[in-house]
């Protein structure tokens, strides 16, 4: 095998994007050893400051951004026009967060739109990135493609260009198509099944599919042997905690957005409950957007006036510094289809905090398993049982203390870069072995 194998990475996202997508192939990236590694990233221009440690201080990473590349899409244009008519995020919304129901003209536009761009919205936009892979391709010499979901056109790009220059290619599963719990082709059977159809045909020629979890490995649609679980990874470590609850008033944190279908009723529910046996024990920071989802349902229940501080969407930076700071962490599961897959990237942030964490989730879901394996908490899906756990956490200072010294730093370590860096570093090598490179 040559001295170093070089790499062309297909990616949405990439730093310093403030994207989940991005946080995943920085961290890869990153940590895999320029000796043995060249990386040349195709991506998209997100319109951020694309000044990074990353790209100035690696000069054999490459990276290379092109316009967005996605072409027309109709339902991207219904999309825009929709977002025109809805309210700010400070403005009016329903009570309950929930999705006004279509009208039947609404329904018929959006099933129109799905099939004028189907298979996905970015299916039209390849000649740019074709054209700037296949530049790299004839000036360096590339030994394995890696392509990343979202979007379908990097894998359809990558299966083209494999079949061009006869390079072996990695599809990297972060959601699946027929298993993406936000597909708008979930509400559609039979397009849901040609959506299929197509998965299974582009995953066939990959020479290995790398899926996040198993639960989401359940639903692509490829041969079994082709399959690897890689999870994504936290990057740095925290130390455990050693302190209780300092002040007498817990801290809880949550990152991230909040959506209709996520389980943030029941945890409000059962705060509510808390704070009624014991008034101004906890304050429950949120960072991300649509607070107002929070906040009605707050009013709804009469939850008790300052339990609920928004800090607004942040720097991930800020919200990390947050979690660590927090005396405990707060996740929300997903009660919509397919949410036993759903895994948010936050869980990773969450990991190297050093804090324990609250899952709001059915015991059956990946994140629920992953904190039940690392023993980073409890899971509660029921009002009371939230309630319970939250009057622990307050009524005993060394209730969390005690979390953290059961934390399961085995199964964390699983979650770690170093550890998902060398699971990827064994499997690039291994087809590069195969390749004769």
């Amino acid at each position: 095998m040559k001295q170093k194998i070089n790499i062309l990475l297909l990616v949405s996202y990439f730093p310093p994007d403030n994207h989940v997508g991005a946080w995943r192939w920085g961290r890869l990236v990153g940590s895999l050893p320029t000796d043995k590694f060249n990386f040349s990233v195709v991506t998209v221009d997100n319109n951020g400051n694309y000044i990074s440690e990353l790209s100035a201080n690696s000069p054999a990473r490459t990276v290379e951004r092109i316009p967005y590349p996605y072409g027309l899409s109709f339902r991207k244009k219904y999309q825009r026009l929709r977002k025109l008519k809805k309210h700010s995020d400070n403005g009016p919304v329903q009570n309950d967060g929930s999705v006004r129901k279509k009208s039947g003209l609404s329904s018929i536009r959006r099933w129109l739109s799905l099939v004028v761009d189907f298979p996905d919205f970015s299916w039209r936009g390849s000649r740019g990135v074709m054209a700037s892979c296949e530049e790299i391709i004839k000036h360096r010499d590339i030994d394995i493609i890696i392509a990343s979901h979202p979007y379908l056109l990097n894998l359809r790009c990558a299966s083209l260009l494999s079949a061009k220059y006869r390079i072996p290619w990695i599809a990297d599963m972060r959601d699946g198509l027929t298993g993406n719990l936000f597909s708008p082709y979930l509400d559609y059977p039979i397009l849901n099944y040609c959506l299929g159809l197509v998965e299974k045909n582009i995953l066939s020629t990959a020479a290995r599919v790398v899926v996040i979890n198993e639960q989401l490995a359940n639903t692509i649609k490829c041969r079994e042997d082709k399959k690897l679980i890689i999870s994504s990874a936290y990057e740095n470590r925290t130390e455990t905690k050693k302190e209780g609850i300092s002040d007498g008033i817990a801290q809880l944190v949550y990152t991230g957005g909040v959506k209709g279908f996520h389980f943030y009723k029941p945890f409000l529910d059962g705060l509510k409950l808390h704070l009624v046996k014991s008034p101004n024990s906890i304050i429950f920071n949120y960072y991300g957007r649509d607070f107002k989802l929070l906040d009605n349902y707050a009013r709804a229940i009469n939850l008790q006036h300052g339990a609920l501080v928004n800090h607004g969407f942040v720097d991930n930076r800020i919200a990390q510094a947050a979690s660590v700071e927090a005396d405990l962490l707060v996740i929300f599961g997903w009660s919509g289809p397919l949410g036993e897959t759903y895994q948010s990237g936050k869980i990773f942030d969450y990991l190297s905090s050093g804090t324990p964490v609250l899952a709001v989730d059915s015991p059956s879901s990946c994140v629920a398993i992953q904190v039940a394996t690392c023993q980073l908490g409890s899971i509660a899906i029921t009002p009371s049982l939230i309630a319970d756990y939250l009057g622990n956490c307050v009524a005993s200072e060394d209730f969390l203390k005690n979390v953290c010294l059961n934390f399961n730093h085995q199964e964390i370590n699983k979650y770690s870069v170093d550890f998902t860096s060398n699971e990827y570093a064994h499997l690039i090598e291994s087809l590069a072995l195969k390749r004769g490179r």
